[in-house]
């Protein structure tokens, strides 16, 4: 049996390894950790050889080498998570997963969620696979269903009766289309840099081109929400821009806006798109009006998201915000954290409610890839201060638009939006009262269907080329 190893990028550090019998003691000590999830799955308490059952069992028509179970350790070593998947079960294109189980002591700290990930990145190894499936208990719903849904599963068939021990209830198979999963990080030599970059979705359906805000990175794109997208039916892209991320960081270099937008061309290029759907945000904005300007018949559709013209007097940040910009660089992911709620507080949405647990999630992520992005962050914001005003240049673009601005946004005041609608000839603004500098997961339905209504308009795109 082969042992590989998967090494974690984002919180908790994690990685996965191939399980046999030399592991079962420490498989039945973690199953004998949560005796509760026994009760409620199976109506009785944890054998004394469920881990030998674990690694051993599997329906009589799928063969041995077709079974995995993997074990989640931590940087210390310790067990403490287990997956088992079955390859090609109940057909040849799903992968059926028949436990994820996180060790009592470590639940409730994304444990479960990056085992997942990891699981997902182990699939990928069978290109055959295009779906994951997972079975839960009625008895076992009320914690089961947040997880998963979590995770991106929806129910796929009726309930079906099912024994827990003696009790008589339903069980009902939850499915998740591979499509819908983020791509492996991939990298695009344009120019004189690299970019990294991520897909989701149907490669064979429209390009919807994410740009990102300023020092911001392709994770600040939320799954779920590019999931959502996906399920519009857009394959979307999502990249860091250059000093960002895991993209190049040009050390002492000096670039303007205008190389930025012809980076986001060149990864186009690179994926064989003609034309995109372009979607920019805050810096990000600023660079999709500049695609849109410099290279017209690469854009198929305009949204500029929370960002300005470029004109000074429109857009203008709070000067309450600028002491947030003046902290010493953060030097511990701990340290990370605590900026970047501060700096949340201060600039995100007052009227809706926020998960500050993903917002640590993924500031721990974006500090892991980029732990040191000031640097970048300073070019990036020259960029910007020397760009000129767009505002005429707007004037003659043709391209179906949407311009969506937060009534609260502090960080570039909603004159931006209003003046970046009022430049480009039938542009549509969606104001969202409430929103600041951010995405709200509450105003995303708002969002999505401002993005695909302004998408549909335009001349149908070419789908994506081999990547």
């Amino acid at each position: 049996m082969t042992t590989t190893t998967t090494t974690a990028t984002n919180a908790p550090r994690l990685f996965l390894r191939e399980l046999n019998h030399r592991d079962t003691d420490a498989v039945q000590a973690l199953l004998e950790a949560d005796p509760g999830y026994a009760g409620r799955v199976t109506g009785a308490r944890v054998s004394r050889h469920a881990a030998v059952a674990l690694i051993d069992g599997r329906p009589p028509s799928v063969p041995a080498e077709r079974k995995v179970v993997l074990g989640a350790y931590d940087a210390d070593g310790t067990l403490v998570a287990v997956v088992d998947v079955l390859r090609g079960w109940p057909d040849e294109h799903t992968a059926h997963i028949g436990l994820l189980q996180t060790h009592a002591a470590h639940q409730r700290r994304g444990v479960g969620r990056r085992t997942h990930e990891l699981l997902l990145d182990w699939v990928s190894r069978w290109p055959e696979i295009r779906r994951m499936r997972a079975m839960i208990v009625a008895t076992n719903a009320t914690f089961a269903d947040p997880y998963w849904t979590a995770l991106g599963y929806e129910p796929d068939e009726a309930p079906k009766p099912y024994r827990a021990g003696d009790e008589a209830t339903t069980v009902v198979a939850w499915t998740r289309n591979l499509t819908d999963s983020p791509s492996p990080e991939r990298f695009a030599d344009v120019g004189d840099v690299t970019l990294c970059y991520q897909s989701i979705g149907d490669p064979a359906s429209p390009t919807m081109l994410l740009i990102m805000g300023l020092g911001f990175q392709l994770i600040h794109w939320p799954d779920a929400f590019c999931r959502q997208l996906a399920d519009h039916g857009f394959h979307v892209v999502r990249f860091d821009n250059r000093d960002a991320g895991r993209s190049t960081h040009l050390s002492e270099a000096t670039y303007t806006l205008d190389d930025m937008a012809d980076d986001a061309v060149g990864l186009l290029d690179h994926l064989g798109v003609m034309s995109a759907h372009v979607v920019g945000a805050s810096l990000g904005g600023m660079v999709a009006q500049l695609m849109a300007i410099r290279h017209p018949g690469r854009v198929a559709s305009l949204a500029s998201l929370m960002s300005t013209t470029g004109h000074r007097g429109k857009g203008r940040t709070s000067p309450a915000l600028f002491r947030h910009f003046l902290a010493s660089r953060p030097r511990t992911e701990e340290q990370a954290v605590d900026r970047r709620v501060r700096v949340f507080r201060a600039v995100g949405s007052t009227g809706f409610e926020q998960d500050l647990d993903e917002l640590r999630r993924v500031t721990v992520e974006a500090f892991r890839r980029d732990p040191d992005p000031r640097d970048g962050r300073r070019r990036q914001h020259r960029a910007v201060r020397t760009a000129s005003d767009r505002t005429l240049a707007l004037a003659r673009l043709a391209v179906p638009t949407v311009v969506i601005h937060g009534s609260a946004d502090r960080m570039c005041h909603p004159s931006g939006g209003r003046a970046t609608a009022a430049a480009i000839p039938g542009a549509r603004l969606e104001l969202v009262d409430g929103m600041g500098h951010d995405l709200p997961p509450a105003a995303w339905p708002r969002i999505v269907v401002a993005l695909t209504r302004n998408a549909r308009r335009a001349v149908p795109s070419p789908p994506a080329g081999p990547q």
